[in-house]
């Protein structure tokens, strides 16, 4: 579909740098209600600052040591991490507080937002962060304090694990999953106390549920079988769900009062929907080869998964209700790369299929709710470098870049109106979104080597200029 382009701006460094310069309020004046969030933000002067999206106005100067490299948003709203080459900060949108997270150099600029979440984790005022190796350098986060432990350290281990496979914060911020491909760990945070999961020596597959009261997990006997197990969150009431000569694993649904369940054999599988209440288990989908369970609506009432085949990679639309019906594959999204929202439970993915010299690219729209897809950019080159795309937090939007012999733009992805916002970007640069989609920003490289952002709403029309190169939405 066509996709409208916006008027490009001619940004001098000598016009964005002084006549730009934004309204400077006090760390102690809080930042106004009305305002549509905070931009997280490096200026010129290499100071680290919170801009109101509305007006342009600096709200807070944050006290960072060193030149901010990047910054993203944290679980809990109004929060965001800011890294320098040898620190982290937990900045406040809220009060301007800055919080510095003691880590050693080296460790604290290894870490990335790719290696911050793992899937399941649900704390707020907690959360995790890690170093690509995911192990010793994974870490707990008191996002109010900033105080900070390391993981290991939590689980009393005779012999600590040199990996962790999956670590999870309960909703309630009070217990901690830890995981490092054999050994299944639950930490009570709050009596600083700790138990291994199961009563074998190989379990995996656990989660907590939504309303954290109970956890599902799967564990390995001496005979090779699998047992499907969930129990209360303090250890009581362990209830064996299923019992397999199969593999089984299983997520909760956000809702909480179903899992869907993967028995999976050496060829393939079965996706069923699995009432842990009552034990009644529905057959959704047979399979042939391996799944990957992407992402579930936050309603909890479908969910999107991939299945791996030698064919290639499938997509499909699963609901989770009491039968197998509507459950669909869907045909556009053939070998695509599918991106998720930041919490797993999200209503919306973006689909990017895979380009060859023959066929572009296509970037799709996908709402995991009705498992509708639509074509939001076309004729994509296999020339061209596509950023991961950016879903919003909490609304129906993504944003990417895209680097080809023909542009350098930022994409704004506008769902409720299948429409492609495009910014060009004349000499470089890169782009964020609001949380909500309710708008995006677009920064700008400078020919100092500095940089200006440009805001806009979600329909495209231009806001305010700001003299400083946006880092992350809040």
């Amino acid at each position: 579909m066509g996709k409208p382009e916006l008027n490009r701006r001619t940004l001098l460094a000598t016009s964005a740098m002084t006549a730009l310069a934004p309204v400077v309020s006090s760390a102690q004046t809080p930042a106004p209600e009305s305002s549509p969030g905070g931009l997280i933000a490096l200026a010129a002067d290499r100071s680290v600052n919170c801009y109101d999206p509305a007006s342009g106005n600096r709200i807070f100067t944050f006290a960072i040591d060193g030149k901010a490299t990047a910054a993203w948003a944290t679980t809990a709203p109004g929060l965001a991490m800011v890294q320098t080459a040898d620190s982290l900060s937990v900045v406040s949108a809220i009060d301007g507080s800055t919080h510095a997270i003691s880590l050693p150099n080296k460790v604290a600029a290894q870490i990335l937002p790719s290696t911050i979440q793992f899937r399941g984790s649900a704390g707020r005022a907690q959360m995790l962060i890690g170093t690509p190796d995911s192990g010793a350098n994974t870490f707990l986060v008191d996002l109010e304090t900033g105080d900070r432990t390391a993981v290991i350290g939590l689980l009393n281990a005779k012999t600590p694990p040199v990996t962790l496979q999956n670590v999870a914060i309960s909703s309630d911020d009070l217990y901690l999953l830890v995981w490092d491909g054999r050994t299944t760990w639950i930490v009570n945070l709050e009596q600083d106390s700790v138990r291994t999961l199961g009563t074998t020596a190989f379990t995996f597959s656990a989660g907590f549920s939504p309303d954290a009261s109970q956890i599902v997990y799967s564990q390995q006997l001496a005979n090779g079988k699998t047992e499907l197990r969930v129990q209360n969150i303090d250890g009581s009431g362990d209830v064996l769900l299923e019992g397999s000569s199969d593999i089984l694993v299983s997520l909760w649904a956000p809702t909480g009062d179903v899992t869907l369940l993967d028995d999976r054999t050496a060829s393939g599988g079965t996706l069923s929907n699995l009432d842990p209440a009552s034990g009644k288990r529905t057959d959704l989908l047979e399979y042939t080869g391996a799944t990957s369970i992407l992402q579930f609506a936050a309603n909890g009432e479908a969910a999107l998964v991939g299945i791996e085949g030698d064919a290639g990679r499938d997509w499909y639309f699963l609901p989770l209700n009491a039968s197998s019906a509507g459950v669909r594959l869907l045909t556009d999204l053939a070998d695509a790369a599918v991106s998720p929202g930041f919490d797993f439970n999200s209503d919306w993915a973006v689909a990017i299929t895979t380009p060859s010299d023959n066929v572009d690219a296509t970037v799709y729209a996908v709402d995991v709710r009705t498992g509708q897809t639509a074509a939001m950019i076309e004729g994509i080159g296999i020339d061209a470098d596509i950023s991961p795309p950016q879903v919003a937090r909490s609304g129906p939007g993504a944003l990417l870049i895209i680097d080809s012999f023909t542009e350098y733009a930022v994409h704004f992805l506008d769902f409720p109106h299948l429409a492609d916002r495009s910014v060009d970007l004349t000499k470089g640069g890169s782009g964020v979104i609001a949380p909500d989609a309710s708008g995006f920003a677009a920064v700008h490289d400078l020919n100092t080597g500095g940089q200006a952002t440009v805001i806009y709403d979600a329909a495209g029309n231009e806001g305010v200029t700001i003299a400083a190169g946006v880092l992350t939405w809040i």
